[in-house]
């Protein structure tokens, strides 16, 4: 029924947290990445049955994400936590993995901790998913693990946008991977709640579709029906119903380029104010839309409705300088961890060279993506155990000083002639010596384009 092998060991690590927090009743710890001495998981004393903790004890949970662990992995990986000791240390001690448990492994694992080790302080895969059934509220929060099941998304599509509707899911299924709850995802959904809509806005390839796509996961978990425009906002109009809580996602809701931003006639722009004045108004209304920060302000200027007071155009820029470091470190730990390029995980860490991918100015998760994507392709079929940590970031660093992979498809099918002379003369040309002579450069060009263009 879940999908354990769409997550990561952070995601893992996360919902064991809040599934023994739930079962007990009790703030559990967890801590950032890195060396932890043989303990993910901690709660301290004193803390009431059923875990019941005394004064100055702790209790300890050690997770291994081994959705398809055979028993000897198992037993390697807890052998080595058995080592280290700390269940001689903790007032309890809980061996979990995301692997399912027969009764002789858990008894093999138990043995490996020594005599008086209990086998119910070994949680295995059906342990979890008991837990689950039993803490449905946790299973809402972590979509990740149920959103692409066959039978979730019978659940979920019944209605008639269903084309558009599984073609979003199943993207949500396939994706869901990626995707890293970030500040910007924790304000995009503030303004969610509070205005009923919100509008993610940003230069491409930041994470505009990726936040919507939690927060449309989180939607979707909490039994919101989704809604899927792609030509224009009557596709969602048209399947809009007063009694039931529907969540509309429209991507590049402005078009995709300033060519087709909003064509004229259609009162696409005053379509979009009514429907974001009735989500304001309506508790069963939710409205997520993305477009390009540059084609939203062209559109604010040429199209007065959107200016409109009564309707607040609640902003957010997806803007990757508002990530932190530790967030884009999440994000290509997510991108290497599920390709073929997971081996370097395994090596030693070649800390300069990763401190300044992570610190680039022009760092972008979809070029990075282009990027591990390349050379996942290169590795299958070869030693991808081959790549080294250090080649990696190295590549990538190239690959954010020359973003060509995503600018250019912009560059020669998005902007017109005049755009993109304007835009060769800026790139050519200093600024200071722009300013001084008075943007001549660029009305020369401007002037010789129209001339040209007149005859």
């Amino acid at each position: 029924m879940y999908q354990w092998g769409k997550l990561s060991d952070r995601d893992a690590e996360e919902i064991v947290c809040d599934l023994l927090s739930a079962e007990w009743g009790v703030h559990v710890e967890r801590f950032q990445a890195g060396a932890d001495g043989g303990v993910d998981l901690r709660v301290n004393g004193p803390c009431a049955s059923p875990l019941t903790l005394p004064e100055g004890s702790f209790a300890v949970a050690q997770v291994k994400h081994y959705p398809t662990a055979t028993l000897a992995r198992l037993r390697a990986a807890f052998q080595k936590e058995a080592k280290r000791g700390v269940h001689r240390l903790s007032f309890r001690y809980f061996a979990v993995t995301t692997a399912p448990l027969s009764i002789h492994g858990k008894n093999e694992i138990a043995k490996l901790y020594g005599a008086g080790f209990s086998v119910s302080q070994i949680l295995g895969r059906e342990d979890l998913e008991s837990m689950l059934a039993r803490h449905p509220r946790v299973e809402q929060r972590h979509f990740k693990l149920w959103v692409g099941n066959t039978l979730n998304l019978q659940r979920v599509l019944h209605s008639k946008e269903i084309r558009r509707s599984r073609h979003l899911v199943e993207e949500l299924a396939r994706d869901s991977a990626y995707l890293v709850n970030t500040r910007d995802v924790d304000r995009a959904r503030n303004i969610l709640e509070s205005e009923g809509a919100v509008i993610l806005s940003g230069p491409p390839g930041v994470g505009k579709t990726s936040a919507a796509k939690i927060l449309i996961g989180e939607c979707i978990s909490a039994g919101w029906d989704p809604v899927v425009a792609v030509n224009n906002i009557d596709e969602a109009e048209e399947v809009l119903d007063d009694e039931k809580r529907q969540v509309v996602f429209y991507d590049d809701f402005l078009g995709s380029s300033l060519r087709t931003a909003f064509l004229d006639g259609k009162n696409e722009d005053a379509r979009i104010v009514r429907l974001l004045q009735d989500a304001r108004r309506s508790d069963n209304l939710r409205l997520i839309l993305t477009t390009r920060e540059y084609i939203l302000t062209n559109a604010k200027m040429h199209h007065q409705r959107l200016q409109d007071t009564s309707v607040d155009l609640s902003r957010l820029i997806m803007d990757s300088s508002d990530m932190t470091a530790l967030e884009r470190a999440e994000v290509l730990y997510r991108q290497i961890f599920f390709s073929e390029a997971n081996p370097v995980l395994q090596q030693p860490l070649a800390e300069a060279e990763w401190v300044e991918v992570i610190k680039h100015r022009n760092f972008n998760p979809r070029l990075s993506h282009f990027y591990i994507d390349r050379v996942a392709s290169v590795a299958r079929g070869e030693d991808a155990s081959a790549l080294t940590s250090r080649e990696l970031a190295l590549g990538l660093l190239q690959a954010f000083e020359s973003p060509l992979d995503l600018w250019k498809g912009i560059y020669d099918d998005q902007l017109t002639e005049l755009q993109r002379c304007v835009l060769q003369v800026l790139s050519t040309v200093s600024y200071t010596s722009f300013r001084r002579r008075g943007g001549d450069y660029g009305a020369i060009h401007a002037r010789n384009w129209r001339a040209s263009h007149q005859k």
